[in-house]
């Protein structure tokens, strides 16, 4: 059983079921401003029907009760097809009653975004639909008859349309559907950029139950999440692609390796990388059937020696041998400088602001030991086109440099067991059981990094875990990274949930450095207690972004100082990479400026790609610690 609270500052939104109220503390009822999306899964309204038996209807083959006046029995429903709501009765016009329309449309955006003319498919007559849409050649099912999601429309915050390089678009980069970035004609930037309008395709995370019954575990998930459980079939590689290293819960002595492959129990080989010894032969598990094809698959590199390099490769159940990839394990505590990346949200412009983001940050720290991603790697986790596009902006990086991600609310859209983001990372199982896989610890070169599910999703047992990772931590240094900020960067949302759930924590434990995502802007900032002679003595606050989807901020920001926060550097329509770089008693840390929007403002007047947006250090040489 879940334990649920309503939101005290918000009353409900009379549109939703009472019942749901209060499953999950977010802005997405009415008086609470904006927030992210809002998935509930509320018993049938009376006005409403359903398919299934109570209706006369044949369940296996579909068929459900016809709309009224729409022509025969089951007239406009074949089996396989339409959304799952019918009806209500029409209206004294004749015409179908305006909330069905408005749900119809929530529904067909939540669950059928692969319908480019946004029809709904069921309550089409059969001369008129359109065939089940398809991804990479794999048929996509209609929605399951058990699930009604409803989007909240008041919990999606605007997000500027951009233009960049002489043209307009919006959305996502290209994805398995076929539905590629067009650019509109070139438009003034004044009339563009006054233009906010809502995501064409919303995030919306899921409930408590519904995700914590994923993460430990569930099956069956293919039909919830829209995927067609498709014999696997052969990706284009000749043995694995999406290959990504992460550390293990030591980064000294344990590395895993996640890819994909045409097929189930190929195998991974390594090696020291200074000689010819044999290698060590470990059995890949699989991990789940890819969107594509393929299987994707892990592997466990264990009693690996400190600071040594190794290679290793990826071998195909018939035989077939991938190209050796050489990393570098972590040395035994501190030993030296180490570098590290940090990218916020990625999710638009995947194949270019993304891509320019990535490129730019290995080019500019090409040896950097450990990269380190908030969350929303991609807009919609259903599609798999997004993902490749994702990985492929890195050029490979990730098969020799490990990394960490957190999960965010994109990764659970028209996804909502996160799926594709299991299937993709493996991280250290020692979190809480029920979060596995997206709350976890590692400890590298003198740094624990700490990571959380964050998602309104069990916040006092990922609150519990980070105390105690905390105050076990045996490390000089402390990193704590998820995707919904403690205060947000963008000035349309003032989401204090996780600051309510994770602050006083970071704060008793003196945390060195927060970093954050979701608000596809910039800012660094700190506890106006903490501030000692104008310097602050307490934990550092970052949220950053590094594609081409960006929210509006302001010199007046309420999530900062009305929590008793004030922001050192602030930034909007500014991508940005971030060098850390962790040194015996310092760590020195430098945002750079990647891609910029028309409409850039910056509280430090920097400007232009490669500039320097931010740079600080944390000293801990002294008695105290300061931020300078």
């Amino acid at each position: 059983m879940v334990d649920y609270r309503p939101d005290g500052r918000c009353r409900p939104d009379p549109g939703l079921h009472p019942d749901v109220h209060g499953a999950r503390r977010v802005d997405a009822v009415r008086g609470c401003g904006r927030g992210t999306g809002h998935f509930v899964l509320p018993p049938p309204r009376r006005r409403f029907h359903r398919r299934g038996p109570d209706h006369g209807a044949d369940p296996a083959a579909g068929h459900g009760r016809p709309r009224e006046g729409a022509g025969g029995p089951g007239a406009g429903v074949e089996p396989g097809q339409g959304p799952i709501l019918v009806g209500p009765r029409r209206n004294a016009a004749g015409r179908p009653g305006r909330r069905h329309r408005h749900h119809a449309v929530l529904h067909r955006r939540a669950l059928h975004h692969a319908d480019s003319d946004g029809r709904l498919r069921g309550d089409l007559p059969p001369a008129h639909r359109r065939p089940p849409p398809r991804a990479h050649g794999v048929a996509v099912p209609a929605a399951p008859p058990h699930l009604f999601i409803r989007h909240s429309p008041r919990s999606r915050p605007p997000f500027t349309r951009r233009t960049l390089r002489g043209h307009v678009y919006r959305g996502s980069s290209s994805g398995p559907t076929g539905h590629a970035r067009t650019a509109a004609r070139p438009e003034s930037n004044r009339t563009v950029n006054s233009r906010t309008v809502a995501s064409r395709r919303p995030a919306a995370p899921i409930t408590a139950v519904l995700a914590a019954s994923a993460l430990a575990g569930a099956t069956g998930i293919t039909a919830l999440t829209g995927v067609a459980a498709a014999q696997p079939t052969a990706p284009a590689h000749d043995v694995a692609e999406r290959v990504i290293l992460a550390p293990a819960a030591d980064a000294a002595r344990g590395m895993t390796v996640t890819f994909r492959a045409a097929d189930q129990g190929a195998a991974v080989e390594y090696r020291p990388a200074d000689g010819d010894a044999e290698p060590v032969r470990v059995d890949a598990t699989p991990k789940g059937t890819a969107l594509a094809g393929g299987v994707h698959q892990t592997a466990a590199m264990t009693d690996l020696a400190p600071a040594t390099g190794y290679e290793y490769r990826i071998v195909t159940p018939g035989g077939d041998a991938g190209p050796w990839h050489q990393f570098t394990t972590a040395p035994d505590g501190h030993a030296g400088p180490v570098d590290m990346l940090f990218f916020g949200d990625a999710q638009n412009g995947l194949t270019e602001e993304w891509r320019t983001t990535a490129q730019s940050a290995f080019a500019a720290v090409p040896d950097a030991e450990l990269i380190l991603q908030s969350g929303d790697m991609i807009d919609q986790a259903h599609l798999d086109g997004e993902w490749g596009d994702w990985y492929a902006a890195m050029d490979g990086k990730p098969a020799t440099t490990p990394l960490l991600t957190a999960i965010g609310n994109h990764e659970f859209t028209v996804d909502p067991f996160a799926t594709a983001y299991n299937n993709h990372y493996t991280h250290p199982a020692n979190g809480p059981e029920i979060l596995r896989n997206t709350t976890y610890y590692v400890d590298r070169g003198g740094v624990r990094i700490i990571t959380l599910m964050a998602n309104s999703i069990f916040l006092d047992q990922q609150r519990e875990f980070l105390d105690t990772a905390l105050a076990d931590n045996p490390n000089q240094w402390s990193v704590v990274m998820f995707h919904q900020p403690v205060h947000n960067a963008g000035t349309a949302r003032d989401d204090r949930s996780y600051g309510d759930a994770f602050a006083e924590t970071i704060e008793r434990h003196n945390v060195d450095l927060v970093l954050n995502g979701h608000d596809h802007a910039y800012a660094r900032g700190h506890k106006t207690a903490n501030v000692v002679d104008g310097v602050n003595t307490g934990p550092v606050y970052m949220v950053a972004t590094a594609g081409s989807k960006f929210y509006e901020t302001s010199a007046d920001n309420p999530s900062w100082s009305g929590q008793g926060a004030e922001r050192a550097v602030w930034a909007q329509q500014t991508s940005t990479f971030q060098k850390i770089t962790v040194d015996a008693c310092t760590m020195d840390v430098k945002a750079v400026i990647t891609v910029e929007g028309d409409e850039r403002v910056t509280s430090n007047d920097a400007a232009g790609a490669g500039t320097t947006l931010d740079e600080f250090t944390i000293d801990k040489c002294g008695e105290d610690k300061q931020v300078r």
